[in-house]
């Protein structure tokens, strides 16, 4: 059982004498060689874990039950790392499963990690996006795919985050909540299906004393959510596979139809707002009367110029009118355009 209390001290750091400053340290004797450790294997049977935090707006519990596994060649003597290979569930539902290998005695020396769970509850973890979201869950579910490798104090993590139908509930005043507009968020972010599919690596070192593993997903997360509505039609294309910013369509001056280049991103912004289905758009108008004007009055050049060859061929048969274009205008007429 863990608690984090009100005052965010833990049931944990209560075990532990704390070191003061103010007594010498007492005088030992040289050490010697470390005591030699060697368990063969550690073996798991129906065990259980309780989370809880007692420092949110809201209490915060978790469990993990029916735990099942081992933990294998445990060795001081030798750089062997330990295997851990574990199953369990949380809250008696959702499935989990932790592998990989470790070195018991100085994890921050090497661990390789993976956890896996599937379709946890999203209503269960309210009380922090209460906190730092200013948001009840009112549903969802989500499943996690996490990879966290530590080599001589370098973190390389791989996080696949799977949020299936999240939909918030009712408002909660935070002093800790983000400043972004996150149904905005999460409109952008959900496919078709309502699935918020997210991939989001982490690195950093455990030499940084701000190093905080919460602290640098909340950054990732802070950061896509603020780049997806800062820069909602650059998401747009993305998943529509191009890098184009889709928030404007231009025609060219004097001219009511969409060439070639505008009607494929028209149809772009089509199938990316199929994607996303949440989303409606809003589209106004933008008129540069300079431009626009020069614009008119060269088209009205042109059909005009167009309108004196319209019965003459050239010397191939072809009209002189459908030769007549903007490029030839451009070419010969440029004091008068």
């Amino acid at each position: 059982n863990i608690r984090v209390n009100k005052d965010k001290s833990t049931n944990i750091g209560k075990i532990f004498i704390a070191k003061s400053s103010n007594k010498k340290p007492a005088t030992r004797s040289k050490p010697g060689k470390p005591i030699p450790i060697h368990i063969g294997q550690v073996v798991i049977k129906n065990s259980a874990s309780n989370f809880s935090d007692f420092s949110l707006i809201l209490p915060f519990t978790l469990k993990m039950d029916q735990l099942q596994g081992n933990i294998r060649h445990i060795d001081s003597r030798r750089h062997q790392k330990a295997n851990v290979n574990l199953a369990g569930k949380i809250n008696r539902i959702s499935k989990v499963t932790i592998a990989g290998s470790l070195n018991p005695f100085d994890i921050e020396d090497f661990m390789d990690i993976k956890l896996k769970t599937d379709s946890i509850d999203l209503t269960a973890i309210t009380p922090y996006m209460a906190q730092f979201a200013g948001y009840e869950v009112e549903k969802g579910k989500i499943s996690l795919d996490l990879n966290y490798r530590i080599v001589n104090k370098k973190l390389q993590a791989e996080n696949r985050i799977i949020i299936d139908q999240l939909t918030l509930g009712k408002e909660i005043e935070s002093p800790d909540a983000v400043s972004l507009p996150l149904k905005l968020g999460i409109a952008l972010l959900k496919d078709a299906n309502g699935v918020i599919d997210l991939d989001l690596p982490l690195e950093g070192s455990l030499d940084d004393p701000q190093f905080s593993i919460t602290a640098l997903i909340g950054k990732v997360l802070y950061n896509l959510l603020e780049k997806a509505i800062t820069s909602p039609f650059s998401l747009l294309g993305s998943l529509v596979g191009g890098d184009d910013d889709l928030s404007h369509i231009e025609f060219k001056p004097g001219i009511a139809r969409l060439d070639e280049t505008q009607q494929h991103r028209l149809t772009k912004i089509s199938e990316a707002l199929k994607a996303r289905p949440a989303l409606k758009l809003e589209i106004t108008g933008l008129a540069l009367e300079k431009t626009d004007r020069r614009g008119l009055q060269h088209q009205q050049l042109l059909a005009q110029i167009q309108a004196l060859y319209q019965e003459d061929v050239d010397d191939d048969g072809m009209n002189l009118a459908a030769n007549i274009n903007d490029t030839i205008i451009q070419q010969y007429l440029p004091d008068i355009l």
